[in-house]
């Protein structure tokens, strides 16, 4: 029997006006953006100088909290990621876990229930990554009170625990399999019920005791091999299957009708495979959205500094916290929290791109704006995220593309800083009347869909230490801020941003980097407002 795995998270470093820089915003009472020191980086409310209300964190160390703060602490409910590949989702106070919540192990461990001062204490239940489980009390991270282990064929151990120790112990066995009856005629006589007799080295259809069946490959009696499965809930699976689950190749078809393609291992999906044609096609249903005449703006910030199998990067998730700051005060629109995602680092793999990009550009209509900013290693015509490993996961451009075509937004603004990006042509007044003029801008706009990358197909994107940026997203933010307003009418243009972040490129590089536009666009769409 494997043990509860307790993992501690880093202290949340202490905010003082001395002891860091604030980079944008009211570090003291308001919304900004808080460099610590150690190199923590804040972004979010405070108040008398202390992180107050909604913010997030990205460690030194790489993990990464987003939630509640009072008083400079954790408090309430919020979602902890670690650079290790834990996470944790649920309640806190004074900085540490507790209340309600959910710890999803890197080990594939799974626990759910109540938290104590850091530790799983309380009634909880705990799921090995073997398919062994246990439920009931839980101290100090330990199994103890009145719990029941559940082994994988079944049957159980029922009792009184002490420090993971079962003390008394009733065995009692519970058959994972059904009793065998199926006066329903639900399993088909034209295939061995293996339900009644065992079944090996042959096909047969067995029934669970929630209703679901398998069809299938048999060995020592049980469901191993080829076959496909009807769930009890209206959801089917077809592929490789194992110690009764998905294992190697298969697709499952949810009964909403979307599929999820792929490698499999013990029932969870490992691999995945056609993510951007389910995302798409995602997109287009749930894009059906309430018309009006109100346009909005939607933005995914993507931002990879930190890569396993290839040179990690020094500023780009710093541009990415910088724009997304950019996005978040009137000058960039003011954009509110549910139209705006930041994914930064062990947050932007393939999966978590794709899906929240077909999220949120989902929710645009016909008079919106979606904007998709990424910042990282590129390779020719792909995008590489946070897990790739070499060889797999790379991202395409084309892949991405797809789904912002699927967007029923008439303005749609990709900019990319990455090596290579220039490779995705080849795929294809006072403050509120200020910010009113901004919105109006895109009313009178014909739309179109602005691709800008930070250099061409054959060149490297550079970083320069004395900006502490990319040296193309440095003059993307200085441009956005008010740079490129050559023309002096306060709305900044799409046109008049690429001219300015062109010309600067070239000269800070000599010539050695050449952003790039393309694209089906009206010059004079708006990107930005000066106040």
């Amino acid at each position: 029997m494997s043990f509860i795995r307790v993992v501690v998270f880093a202290f949340l470093f202490i905010h003082t006006q001395v002891s860091g820089q604030c980079l944008k915003g009211d570090c003291y009472n308001g919304e900004g953006l808080y460099k610590a020191r150690n190199g923590a980086l804040y972004q979010g409310q405070f108040r008398l100088g202390n992180f107050n209300g909604k913010g997030s964190v990205k460690y030194a160390s790489n993990d990464f909290f987003s939630g509640l703060f009072k008083n400079g602490k954790k408090q309430g409910h919020g979602k902890y990621v670690f650079a290790a590949g834990h996470e944790y989702v649920g309640d806190f106070f004074a900085d540490k876990r507790q209340g309600k919540g959910k710890m999803t192990y890197a080990n594939g461990d799974v626990y759910k229930g109540s938290w104590n001062n850091d530790y799983p204490s309380g009634e909880g239940e705990y799921f090995f990554a073997d398919g062994s489980s246990y439920a009931g009390q839980f101290i100090n991270g330990n199994f103890d009170g009145r719990g029941r282990f559940r082994e994988i064929d079944g049957s159980s151990y029922d009792g009184e625990w002490k420090d993971n120790v079962l003390m008394s112990k009733i065995r009692k066995t519970e058959p994972v399999f059904a009793s065998g009856s199926h006066a329903s005629g639900s399993v088909s006589g034209k295939l061995k019920d293996c339900n009644l007799q065992p079944c090996d080295g042959e096909k047969g259809q067995f029934k669970y005791r929630d209703g679901s069946l398998f069809t299938g490959d048999f060995s020592d009696g049980k469901p191993q091999g080829e076959g496909s499965c009807k769930y009890a809930n209206g959801d089917a699976y077809k592929g490789g299957w194992k110690n009764h689950g998905p294992h190697g190749f298969g697709s499952m078809t949810k009964k909403d009708g979307s599929v999820y393609s792929g490698i499999w291992e013990f029932g969870k999906l490992k691999q995945r495979s056609y993510e951007t044609e389910t995302l798409v096609n995602l997109t287009k249903e749930q894009a059906r959205t309430k018309t009006d005449d109100e346009t909005r703006i939607f933005a995914v910030i993507v931002g990879v500094a930190t890569y396993n199998h290839m040179a990690s990067l020094r500023y780009t998730d710093d541009d990415a916290y910088h724009l997304y700051a950019f996005l978040k005060s009137p000058e960039g629109g003011a954009i509110p929290d549910d139209q705006i995602s930041i994914l930064i680092d062990d947050a932007s793999t393939k999966k978590n791109i794709l899906q929240e990009i077909g999220k949120t550009f989902s929710k645009a209509d016909e008079n919106d704006v979606i904007m998709l900013y990424m910042s990282g290693h590129g390779l020719d015509g792909s995008f590489v995220p946070y897990d790739f490993d070499g060889t797999n996961n790379l991202l395409a451009y084309e892949d991405m593309l797809e789904i912002i075509d699927a967007s029923k937004a008439r303005h749609k603004i990709y900019i990319t800083d990455a090596c290579h990006s220039g490779s995705m042509y080849a795929t294809r007044a006072p403050y509120q009347m200020a910010l009113t003029d901004f919105y109006s801008k895109f009313s009178k706009s014909t739309g179109g869909t602005a691709i800008i990358t930070s250099s061409k197909k054959d060149e490297v994107s550079l970083e320069y230490s004395g900006m502490r940026h990319g040296v193309f997203s440095h003059y993307l933010i200085q441009g956005l801020k008010g740079d490129a307003n050559t023309n002096d009418d306060k709305i900044i243009s799409v046109e008049e941003l690429f001219n300015y972040i062109y010309l600067n490129v070239r000269h800070h590089t000599k010539n050695n980097q050449t952003p790039s536009i393309f694209g089906e666009y009206d010059k004079e769409m708006p990107v930005a407002v000066i106040r």
